[in-house]
């Protein structure tokens, strides 16, 4: 459904960044310049300096005196989800972007996303490419095409990158924002309940260079975040009618991913959600019993994928075969 009303998406045209910064003056000033030059005069940065123990704030405070729209402040308490919170409840426009001080934005993400909500969206991500260290392109991961298809591929989580969000603050306030208990997925469990009450879309082009730092929080938190994602993955649920339009639409997904860049990868990765369990438990046994039918008839063409375009392209065929097996 749209969460706003049509009459007011439409007249949206000033957007809230929201950067929240933790010991990052290796970075400042210059993403500070990058990112302020994608953003327009109307919009503004709300820059959130969460505890750091460099010159981040002062670097930060220096800036504001070139840009009137950065506005600077610090987190009294500690911590990404007291400093989001923060900074989004500070927020005067609808429409919030994140972004993170250590990745690299497209010129057309403003553009695009801003299209998405004017168009009845009310959460909209992209496809993004990864990069080790900052150094090494380790490849891309497409999104999803479809409202239904989003909200499908939040179960596996790494389709819907955090610091390339654009949402509405209202929807953010409705859900509750970001919670203490989903950490440290705490974006994961925000989508999901969004997911609930909203029309979901992506933008089915590169606007994010995502850096996988070996030192970031992410990264060596991976196995709390990888079981809390499977905790949250169980409040997952779409209505018997958005569940019935996904498997009708699998031909037609298909036809819809070959007119877009890594279109046949696209396709694969969706193949790959609508086998995940929670998707699957929630299918007529008619249902249950296509989707499988399916996917063992495009065995042969998922295996003569060329993997290059896509991230661990190989592995999500091998889960496939594997996940297929054991059905």
């Amino acid at each position: 459904m749209r969460y706003l009303p049509e009459t007011e998406v439409k007249s949206v045209t000033r957007v809230s960044g929201v950067l929240p910064i933790r010991n990052g003056e290796n970075w400042l000033p210059q993403k500070i310049h990058e990112i302020m030059n994608n953003l327009e005069e109307v919009d503004e940065l709300i820059t959130i300096d969460d505890n750091s123990c460099d010159r981040t704030y002062q670097l930060l405070k220096n800036l504001s005196s070139l840009y009137p729209n950065l506005i600077v402040i610090k987190n009294r308490e500690r911590g990404i989800i007291s400093a989001l919170n923060l900074g989004i409840s500070l927020a005067i426009n609808e429409i919030i972007f994140r972004y993170d001080i250590d990745d690299a934005y497209s010129p057309d993400r403003r553009a695009l996303q801003l299209h998405e909500i004017k168009k009845g969206s009310a959460l909209v991500f992209g496809d993004y490419a990864i990069w080790g260290d900052g150094v090494k392109r380790l490849g891309i991961i497409p999104t999803a095409i479809s409202n239904n298809a989003t909200k499908l591929s939040l179960l596996r989580a790494r389709r819907n990158p955090h610091p390339l969000a654009c949402f509405s603050k209202n929807l953010f306030n409705d859900v509750g924002g970001y919670l203490a208990a989903d950490a440290p997925a705490e974006d994961h469990g925000l989508w999901i309940r969004m997911s609930k009450n909203a029309v979901l879309s992506t933008v089915p082009s590169v606007l994010l260079d995502y850096n996988l730092n070996s030192k970031s929080t992410s990264f060596t938190n991976y196995h709390q975040i990888k079981q809390k994602t499977f905790e949250l993955n169980l409040s997952w649920k779409l209505g018997q009618d958005d569940l019935e339009s996904l498997v009708n639409s699998i031909e037609n997904y298909s036809a819809l991913s070959a007119l877009m860049p890594f279109g046949e990868q696209r396709f694969v990765l969706h193949l790959y959600d609508l086998l995940h369990p929670q998707f699957l438990k929630q299918l007529s046994t008619i249902n249950q019993k296509f989707v499988k039918s399916y996917l063992k008839s495009n065995i042969i063409r998922i295996n003569n994928l060329n993997s290059i375009a896509c991230i661990a392209l190989d592995v999500v065929k091998r889960k496939i075969y594997r996940r297929l097996n054991r059905l």
